[in-house]
């Protein structure tokens, strides 16, 4: 049996851009059935080695985030792993298609199905939320039988509508989340994947990519710390307080049920609890995979300007560049398949959360149903409302643009310098960058980039606009109705 072996650099190992660029691509034959064995058992050690994340850089810089998310009961590492996709790596590819095509299962570390057990208690506690919900919903529409759609009940009947939304999305991102950690082809995949596609220069004066990117880290977790717990305290406090100011959640709060139940005032803490972490910390994973990707692409541009002379000749091994950006295409759309539905919803969500919002401030507020501090409650779930979308279109244009920032590089390259074969690996790299759009989607409609956020925008406006036309109509018919009395 002949096997083909495709040189796998380590996290140590600098990588020149020299002569030897296209190395990685060059195969290694073995016709030694002694040596085929002992190879072997060495290459399902450093598989297992590459396939676990307590080496891997990225997994071990998003560790502090990833520690947050395991106490929001929305991440694991799973405990079975999946058929190994070696097409998209420069990893070992095997002649026979059974060697090592059947899946493996890792030992079954206690503390991962621990955190399953943990997450998927945490999946129970907020569909049973959404219930409960559910049930407050029924409690406050039930009592205005035919007169829904009045002009004194379209504000509250929009409100509930408002709050189902938000539950409708952070059960649906939970389920999204737990779904991609449960299945080792997607994060667990994109994190072995990464360390696979990413380039370590060797050149002293080069931008690290870990001091750079723990330091957004940081403000990320920062970040997320801070809107958890603020959205925390934004039901809390309605709760613990029974004040005058907070009369317009409570009355939602505890819409079927007493002011006085203890039990429905625990239920709701710990569900809001976990509620907080999954409707806020999946955007925010979302941004650091994105800024890891994108600081690849830029880096690889980096590296492909510096090869071009003022006079627009190119110093090194083009095919090479051309076949790194592909790998990091690649996984590009791997993290896709993590969230492009994940995209779809909190945008959807999201759109129709902040209408529905600033609708019911303003009619609550017209009829002075709201108090200062109600009124700063429903500004900072706007906030929060508009940082979903904000956060998912800001960092899905900075991976698109650092996906095809070679473009402006392989524009200034001079054909007369170039051979015969590089000039048809420049084209075949320029059609590449021109054709495609780069980038995550939502749910495969379409690319997260600017066109798409001005798209978005008109949305938001048209139904805005139309809210409240349909508010003013109902007026007018209840005008014309009292004058007719």
């Amino acid at each position: 049996m002949t096997l083909k072996l495709k040189q796998q650099y380590t996290s140590e190992t600098p990588r020149s851009n020299g002569e030897n660029d296209m190395q990685p691509l060059q195969t290694l034959t073995r016709a030694s059935s002694t040596q085929e064995s002992a190879e072997t058992r060495s290459r399902m050690k450093h598989t297992m080695e590459l396939l676990d994340l307590n080496d891997n850089v990225l997994y071990q810089i998003c560790r502090p985030f990833i520690l947050v998310m395991r106490i929001g009961g929305i991440f694991f590492l799973p405990t079975k792993l999946e058929r190994v996709k070696d097409c998209h790596s420069n990893n070992y590819i095997p002649d026979e298609p059974d060697d090592f095509g059947a899946g493996r299962r890792t030992n079954r570390n206690r503390s991962e199905l621990l955190c399953q057990i943990y997450c998927c208690t945490a999946l129970c506690i907020v569909v049973t939320y959404g219930c409960k919900f559910a049930y407050n919903f029924y409690a406050v529409i039930t009592p205005m039988g035919d007169n829904v759609m009045t002009t004194t009940n379209l504000a509250t009947l929009v409100l509930m509508l408002s709050f189902s939304n938000w539950h409708i999305n952070m059960i649906f991102s939970h389920f999204i989340m737990l779904r991609a950690c449960w299945r080792s082809s997607l994060i667990y995949e994109f994190f072995v994947l990464w360390e696979r596609a990413r380039y370590i220069c060797p050149e002293e004066n080069c931008n690290r990519f870990c001091t750079r990117f723990r330091s957004i880290r940081n403000v990320v977790v920062m970040s997320a710390l801070f809107c958890v717990f603020a959205n925390m305290l934004s039901v809390f406090l309605p709760l613990l307080i029974a004040s005058k100011d907070y009369e317009a959640v409570r009355q939602v709060i505890y819409a079927g049920f007493g002011t006085d139940n203890i039990p429905i005032c625990i239920f709701q803490l710990i569900g809001h609890f976990f509620a907080s972490f999954i409707y806020i910390l999946p955007v925010f994973f979302y941004v650091l995979l994105c800024q890891a990707v994108a600081q690849d692409f830029q880096h690889l541009n980096r590296d492909l300007s510096d090869r071009i002379g003022e006079d627009g000749s190119f110093s090194g091994n083009l095919e090479w560049y051309r076949l790194r950006h592909i790998q990091l295409c690649r996984l590009v759309e791997h993290g896709d398949n993590v969230f492009s539905l994940f995209t779809l919803v909190s945008i959807a969500s999201s759109v129709a959360q902040m209408f529905m919002l600033v609708f019911v401030t303003f009619e609550y507020g017209r009829k002075g149903l709201f108090s200062v501090v109600s009124g700063l409650t429903e500004f900072f779930w706007f906030l929060l409302y508009l940082l979903q979308p904000a956060l998912l279109f800001g960092m899905g244009m900075k991976l698109n643009e650092a996906a095809h920032s070679p473009l402006w590089a392989l524009y200034q390259l001079n054909h007369e310098k170039l051979a015969t074969s590089e000039v048809l690996q420049l084209h075949t790299f320029l059609n590449n960058l021109s054709c495609n759009q780069i980038g995550f989607t939502a749910w495969k409609m379409f690319v997260v980039e600017a066109p798409a956020l001005l798209s978005i925008l008109g949305i938001y406006c048209t139904y805005q606009i139309l809210l409240f036309q349909l508010q003013l109509d109902l007026d007018d018919k209840s005008d014309n109705s009292t004058k007719g009395h």
